[in-house]
Order: structure tokens, then sequence, then C-alpha cells
């Protein structure tokens, strides 16, 4: 898309804010420790009877890390000024600390709360429809009113604290790799204000080996027969009685092979600060470093070292490559939402690093350096940069896997939803409350084309960012892309070369979402592809729904249509359909929209990201001897059956880049 591309969004409707949730917090002022006297007092705008299904009996449904999140953060957000609990980011700090000791955390929650009773939604509901919510009505009940309207209740719910791991910006399945895990409820992971002392705790880790003995703080160690589902149980005995809980877990038995070394880098230059990590595997008949090919992790970064041992090992390609004598050195970057320019020092720290020890042998390097999706864009700039500086940086071969390099899509609709529902998504089920923060970081406004800020009066939103604006600036001044003559070049793309397109629609709805209260909708969203549904002379790209009021988003332009296009594609509709909470909602299939266009992969710079024409071009009959697509590869390829899923890699691509990597 050309950088001086902008669209405006025209809101038709009450605006963003809930007054609901305004009501709510200013009838929460009235709440005190006579109406709530356990300290926490409970209700749910999105789920007000889930949570008592919760109460230590053993007929309760399996949990899962999602449920246990939302129900934490709702008593969390009940609890009264004098009640302390951790956030659930807070939470999740604590389970980082564990799982980076090779545990699997479980968070056990044993609570004793005061529920609000159905004739206190009812008084708020009331007031929706109200002009103001400024004040609160007269007939909003006060605090011994309230007490009427609560009851005493006990939860207990429990569930494994598994990383939330992404493509790009689509989260990934809580999985746990490989059928060897070791479960542990840590101290700080067991959450209680219950008066009532633990006295002991059985589990059942639905391995054959039926209930053992757990204490807190204590390793319990298994070997599953099989991956898949496994249905944990878990019983506590306390001074009030017996509790029973049951959680679902989910096991890949991929297993990432262990790292011969693990290196801690930091950027000294281009930009100093950013700090990273690789894990270095040493190739058939090799003690040390000798035939390096480095290999850069994509968008946001700080993967687990199974997990991006599954993405470069489809196809058994790592192992291959290690089979053939390579090393392989994994680049991953502490906080992949950092600016590129940033993290490019990481890669240059990493490249300095492999030369020296292959130099300190008395040997000439000679190294390959590449990524995946925007680690490919990340090690461009780094020999970029190094170039430019005159810092020598070995590199023979140089290769990307569908890497944006001329940009990237997330659908337009989708960043609308999440802006404007970024209050309340972990609240209804979506996994994560980092999707606004990843869509808003530096690294994905120099990666998007279509970019929508965060902001409450809306207005003009950028196409693409300044942020990428000015990257893309730095990156030309630098040369545009490592010209080392003896260097070659390699593109992989995802997606299709024949112009065929994933199959999704253009200008219809992809998504839609309605939840709400006792049969009354109050929130939604009904999202559409690009360019948009012809309505009332305009193109509509969303309805968004909040406390009953519907907004309409129209675009005062027309936009490529890049969601159907081929390339790499993504499922973020179907991350919404999967994962929020609503019976009434809808997904259109297929479903899967491009993310990385074929032609952003193989740096076709001739073609335009927002003409259809060039989005559509048929690539596959390009003569190369021409370079008709303007490419700075030497060498490039893409899938020839289907678009496949971002950074996914067939038979053929694999062999395709085996083949140019193991000499």
């Amino acid at each position: 898309m050309n950088d001086d591309t902008s669209f405006t969004i025209e809101i038709e409707g009450e605006g963003t804010p809930s007054k609901l949730a305004v009501l709510q917090e200013r009838l929460m002022q009235k709440v005190d420790e006579h109406v709530a006297p356990t300290g926490i007092f409970h209700w749910s705008m999105f789920l007000p009877d889930a949570l008592a299904e919760y109460d230590g009996s053993s007929g309760a449904k399996p949990m899962n890390q999602l449920l246990f999140q939302i129900f934490y953060q709702e008593l969390a957000a009940g609890a009264l000024p004098s009640v302390t609990m951790a956030g659930v980011s807070d939470l999740d700090t604590r389970a980082e600390m564990h799982r980076e000791r090779g545990v699997i955390p479980i968070a056990v929650a044993n609570y004793d709360y005061t529920a609000a009773r159905k004739q206190f939604v009812e008084s708020l509901l009331r007031h929706v429809e109200d002009d103001t919510v400024s004040e609160i009505p007269d007939d909003v009940p006060d605090a011994e009113q309230l007490k009427e309207m609560a009851e005493p209740r006990h939860a207990f719910f429990a569930s494994a604290l598994l990383k939330q791991e992404y493509i790009g910006f689509a989260p990934l399945p809580l999985v746990h790799f490989g059928l060897a895990a070791r479960f542990e409820i840590p101290s700080d992971c067991y959450l209680t204000n219950s008066a009532a002392e633990l006295t002991g705790i059985e589990i059942d880790l639905d391995d054959g080996g039926g209930w053992r003995p757990i204490r807190l703080g204590e390793e319990v160690a298994t070997q599953y027969a099989t991956a898949g589902t496994k249905r944990v149980l878990l019983r506590a005995q306390t001074g009030g009685g017996e509790l029973a809980v049951s959680f679902e877990i989910e096991l890949n038995a991929s297993v990432a092979p262990k790292s011969d070394e693990k290196w801690l880098l930091k950027s000294q230059y281009p930009n100093a600060g950013a700090k990273g990590h690789t894990w270095v595997f040493f190739g058939k008949g090799h003690t040390k470093l000798e035939a390096p090919i480095l290999i850069a992790e994509g968008f946001p970064g700080n993967y687990t070292l199974n997990q991006i041992w599954d993405i470069l090992n489809k196809e058994k390609l790592a192992e291959n490559l290690l089979e053939a004598g390579k090393d392989i050195v994994i680049i991953g970057f502490a906080d992949g939402t950092r600016s590129m320019e940033d993290n490019a020092g990481v890669v240059v720290a990493a490249i300095e690093k492999s030369a020296s020890i292959i130099k300190a042998d008395g040997k000439a390097p000679h190294l390959i350096v590449g990524g995946a999706s925007m680690g490919g864009l990340v090690t461009r700039y780094a020999l970029t940069w190094m170039e430019k500086a005159g810092e020598e940086h070995y590199t023979d071969k140089y290769f990307s896997l569908d890497t944006p390099h001329t940009g990237a899509y997330v659908p337009l609709s989708a960043q609308l939803f999440v802006n404007y529902f970024r209050w309340m998504l972990d609240k209804v089920g979506y996994v994560t409350v980092d999707l606004p923060k990843l869509l808003q970081s530096p690294a994905a406004q120099q990666m998007l084309l279509l970019w929508v800020e965060h902001k409450d009066d809306w207005g003009i939103c950028h196409s693409p960012s300044p942020e990428r604006t000015a990257f893309l600036k730095k990156l030309a001044m630098l040369g545009g892309y490592p010209k080392k003559k003896s260097m070659k070049k390699f593109g992989v793309a995802d997606g299709r070369g024949d112009g065929q397109g994933n199959g999704l629609k253009n200008g219809v709805e992809a998504f839609f979402w309605n939840t709400g209260l006792m049969g009354i909708g109050l929130w939604g969203a009904d999202l559409y592809t690009v360019p948009g549904l012809p309505d009332k002379g305009k193109l509509k790209i969303a309805g968004l729904k909040n406390t009953g009021f519907w907004n309409t988003f129209h675009l005062d332009n027309i936009l490529p249509k890049s969601e159907s296009a081929p390339g790499g594609t993504s499922a973020i509709y179907a991350g919404f359909n999967d994962t929020l909470l609503s019976l009434n909602k809808r997904l259109i299939k297929p479903n899967a929209n491009c993310f990385i266009p074929t032609m952003s992969a193989l740096a076709m710079e001739k073609l335009h990201t927002d003409k259809d024409t060039d989005l559509l071009k048929d690539i596959s009959k390009f003569n190369p001897d021409k370079n008709e697509g303007g490419t700075w590869f030497d060498e490039y390829t893409f899938s020839s059956t289907k678009n496949l899923e971002h950074v996914e890699l067939d038979k053929e691509l694999a062999k395709w880049l085996y083949d140019r990597l193991k000499v």
C-alpha cells in the first residue's frame, strides 16, 4: 500500500463507553464489609451464574485455563479496597517463574465470596437506557438494600497455567509439549481467603495411576502413553469438608531436543537495549559451532523452545539440516513487539558471536542467516545495517519464510472490534488482553498495511502507521536489503503463486456475536470483510454494540480486497468464534484471512499492495530473467497447492528450502 494512503472511519451511534460498566462501578462504591463480609462482592456482566457451579461439589464440568482466568478476574474485580488479590497478569508472572523450571503450575482458587442475587442485576438493567449515569439514580439500592440482594457462596476451581503463545496476532492453542509432565501446585498459586485449614490435596493425572497425594510446592511427575486431552481431577480436604474440581489439559507429543548451548544476547547497535537469547544445536559430528544457520523467530517473540521448534521442524526440516551437518542457532527476542530496529541489534550480536567462535578456531566463518515471519525482516534489517556500517557479516546465504517484506494484513473490522471492546475482551472469553497491546506495539505498526489507532474519538486511522513510514524510510536509507555480491538470497511464501485466493468472500459478514444478561443482548459485533458491505451509499465495515446500542462503522473510500488475496493465512475471525462466550454467534466459512500476501513474502516491490490486480497477480508465470515483480531474491518459491497457514511448511516447501540450506 502506498505510504501516503489514509482512510477515515465514520461512526454512527452512541460512542464507546459502557453505561452498565460505569453504573456498576458507581454501585460498587456502596459495597462495604457490611454488604460483603467475605471481602469479595461478585457479579458478572457476562456470566452471572457460571461461577456458582464451581462450589467444590463433584458434579461441575471440567475447567479450562480460559474459564479459570475469567472466574478469578471476576472475583479480583469484586475485592473490596481492604482485600488484596493479585491480578491475572500477576498470576501469570508467578506461573512463568515455575514454567521456567520445567513444571506445569496448577493454580487453585478456594474463596468465600458474596454473590449478587438476581434483583441486583435487574436494578442495573433498569438504568441501561438512561441518557446518563453521571449520578446514581435515586431508586438504585443503598447499602442496606444491597445486603438483602446478596448471599454468601463458596468457589473452588483450578487449572494448569500454560503459556499463551501466538502466530502473529492469532493465539495458538494452549498445549503442553511432550508426554512427560511434571505438575506442581506452587504455594503462590494456591489462592484463598478461606479460614478453613487445608489439611491435604490429592490428584489424579488421568495417566492410569489413580489418586496420589500432592503437597503445595511438591512436584508430581508422570509419563503419559498418548497425547490428546487429559482430564485432571483434584480434591482437597479442609476443615470445612472435601472440595473437588477437574480441569483439562492438552498434550502434544512433539518435543524439542535439548540444546547444546544457550546464549544470552544484548543489542549494542544499531539501537542499544533490546535483549534476546539463542538455542544452539550442533550438527551431526560437531562438538562446537562450525556451520551455523541462524534463524530468527517471528512476532511477538519470546517463544518457548518447544513452540518454535514445532514451527521450524515441520516436515522434519530442522532435524534433516542437523543430520546434514548444519548447526542451528535459533534467535529469540525477549520482547518481539519492540521496534524491528531494536531487535535487529540482537541479530547483530548473534552474528558477531557466531563469527567470533568460528574465527577462534582459525577458520573463516560462513554463515546462513534468515528468519520466519517478522524474523526474516529483522534479519534483513540487521544485515543491511551491517553492510552500511562497514561491518562484515560473513553471510553466504539469506532466507526468509513468509516474511512481510512489503507488509502484512490484519482484518480492519477485527482491529475495530479489539479497539472498541478492549476494556472487556478478557471478561467475555477472548483468550487474551494482550491483543490490543500487540496491535498497538511498535513492531506491529511497522508491519501492518492497514492499522487502526486506539482512539475513543476515532477520526483518522492511519494506513499505514507513521511508525511504518519511518521504518521503511530508515531501511531505504540503509540500502533496502543486503547486497553482498557473493550472498545468495532465498524467499519462501506460504501463499499460492497462481493468483488464486483463499476463498474468503469480499464485502460480506465474517463474524457475528451477541451476548448479554437475562436474555437482553447488550454487547455484540457484526464484522465484515473488506471492502465492506454497501450500506446507504457507504461501505459498512463493522457494527458494534455496547450496552444495547449499535454503532455502525463506515469507510470513506474503497480498500483493496486484501483478506481474500493469495498468501499465508491467519484465522483471527475463527479465534473470536472459538473463544468468545455466547450461544448467539456465527462464523463465515471458509474463514482464514490473508495475513502475508504472496507478493509481500517474495518482496515483489514492483507490485502494489493497494491494487487488487497486483494482489491477484499470477506470479507463477513471471519470467525470472526479466524480474517482472521487482524482487531482490535470487530464488523464490510459493505453495503450489493451497494458501497455507502462516509459517507452515508442506513437503514441497520444506524440501525446496532444505536443498538450498544444506550445502
